[in-house]
């Protein structure tokens, strides 16, 4: 993260990620993607497709909690 004064209220500062940063975000959501996917391919065929089947309303839970 970096600190910036803001340039609309002198009380305030600005926050902004760091090239760095979006790296670290982008190997931690791969690696966490190819443990799900490992994770799924030792389900049996059946399993994976109701967790296939249940994607859109696991992602609109994750909306309604904010991610």
């Amino acid at each position: 993260m970096e600190r910036h004064s803001s340039t609309t209220d002198l009380r305030a500062v600005d926050l902004s990620v760091t090239p760095g940063a979006l790296e670290l975000l982008e190997r931690y959501d791969r690696a966490g993607r190819e443990t799900l996917e490992q994770a799924m391919d030792k389900l049996p065929p059946g399993d994976r497709d109701t967790l296939t089947a249940a994607m859109p309303a696991l992602a609109c839970l994750v909306t309604t909690l904010g991610g």
